[in-house]
C-alpha cells in the first residue's frame, strides 16, 4: 500500500482503516486484547506525528511499529524476568521494509496461533522479538540485532530458545484441557447454577469487557441482574455477572483455542468470551464485541465460523 500524499487524507483516517487489523496483529503477539490495545495506541501516537509522504508502504510500517510496541508493552508489564532483557532501541532510520509482510503473522497456522497465545507471553521481550521477527516476519538476524540493540549471536540464541519452548509443549494436551474448561464453563453459565459456575473460576478471576460488550449486555440485561462493567474481579462477582447471559452462545476457536461466541439469531457472531485457563481454573475472561475486531478476526481466519 502506497501512502496517500493528498493533504485531504489525514493520519487519523489512514490509521483508522488499519486499527482493527493492527489490534488482531498485536493480540497474536501478546495473547491479551487489552495489552494489544495499548500497543496499537502507542503505535498511533508515533504515527500521528509522522509525515505520510515519508512512508512508502504504510501496511509494512505499521506492522513493524505495532510489533515493536507490543514487545515494549510486554517488557513494561512483566513483574518477573527469568532471563536478562536487552533494551530495544528505536532505529535511527524510518521503518520502511516491504519484507515486513503485514499478513504473515496473522495468517500463521493453528499451532503458531496457540504459541503466541500461551507460550510466547512467558518469554522475555527480546526472546519473543527475536523469534517473531525471524521465524514469522523473515527478518535476517543482523537486522533484528540492530532493532534489539544487541548482537547477532545473542538474538540467534534468543530465537532458538523460544523455538525450543514451542517444541517442548504438548499441543494436543493444551488444546484438550483448555477446551474441556471452556465447555464446562459454557454449560454452567447456561444452567444458571452459580455453584457449578463459580467452582470453575479461580478465586481471583478477572472479567474485562470492552465498550461494545458492555452496551450489548445492557441491551439484554434481565431485571435485577448486575450490570457488566469494564472490570470485575473475584469468582463470586464474575459468576454473578455472567450467569444466564450467554444463552445463545456457541463454542468457536479464537487464536487456535476454544472460545465462547454469542451467536445472535444463529446468524452472526456479535461478541466473544475469550477464556484464559490456568491450573484447571478460568483465571481471566475477556468479553469483546467491537464489530471491526470480530470482522477482521473472521476475515483472517483467527476466529472460526460456526
Amino acid at each position: 500500500m502506497t501512502a496517500p500524499r493528498s493533504s485531504s487524507v489525514s493520519n487519523a483516517e489512514v490509521f483508522g482503516a488499519q486499527r482493527a487489523r493492527l489490534r488482531v496483529l498485536a493480540y497474536r503477539i501478546l495473547g491479551d486484547m487489552w495489552d494489544a490495545e495499548d500497543a496499537v495506541q502507542n503505535a498511533w501516537l508515533r504515527f500521528a506525528e509522522t509525515d505520510l509522504s515519508t512512508i512508502n508502504d504504510v501496511d509494512a510500517w505499521l506492522t513493524t511499529v505495532v510489533s515493536r510496541a507490543a514487545i515494549d508493552v510486554t517488557r513494561r508489564r512483566r513483574t518477573h524476568q527469568t532471563l536478562p532483557v536487552d533494551d530495544i532501541a528505536e532505529p535511527a532510520t524510518p521503518i520502511d521494509d516491504p519484507r515486513a509482510d503485514p499478513e504473515r503473522l496473522i495468517l500463521k497456522d493453528e499451532q503458531v496461533a496457540m504459541a503466541f497465545t500461551i507460550v510466547l507471553r512467558e518469554l522475555s521481550p527480546v526472546d519473543r522479538l527475536s523469534y517473531m521477527l525471524h521465524d514469522v516476519f523473515g527478518y535476517p538476524f543482523a537486522e533484528i540485532a540492530e532493532i534489539a540493540g544487541s548482537t547477532v549471536d545473542v538474538v540467534k540464541k534468543r530465537a532458538s530458545r523460544a523455538r525450543q519452548r514451542l517444541r517442548d509443549r504438548d499441543w494436543d494436551a493444551i488444546r484438550q484441557e483448555q477446551r474441556r474448561e471452556v465447555v464446562a464453563f459454557l454449560a454452567a453459565a447456561r444452567s444458571g447454577e452459580m455453584h457449578d459456575l463459580i467452582a470453575l473460576l479461580d478465586p481471583d478471576v478477572t472479567l474485562r469487557a470492552d465498550a461494545d460488550a458492555i452496551a450489548l449486555a445492557a441491551s439484554r440485561q434481565a431485571e435485577n441482574a448486575p450490570a457488566l462493567t469494564p472490570k470485575i474481579t473475584g469468582s463470586d462477582a464474575v459468576g454473578d455477572a455472567l450467569s444466564g447471559r450467554i444463552d445463545e452462545a456457541i463454542i468457536v476457536e479464537f487464536a487456535g483455542l476454544a472460545a465462547i461466541a454469542y451467536w445472535r439469531d444463529r446468524k452472526e457472531i456479535v461478541a466473544l468470551y475469550v477464556l484464559t485457563v490456568g491450573a484447571g481454573k478460568v483465571v481471566q475472561i475477556d468479553a469483546l464485541a467491537d464489530p471491526a475486531t470480530i470482522r477482521t478476526a473472521l476475515q483472517t481466519g483467527m476466529l472460526s465460523k460456526p
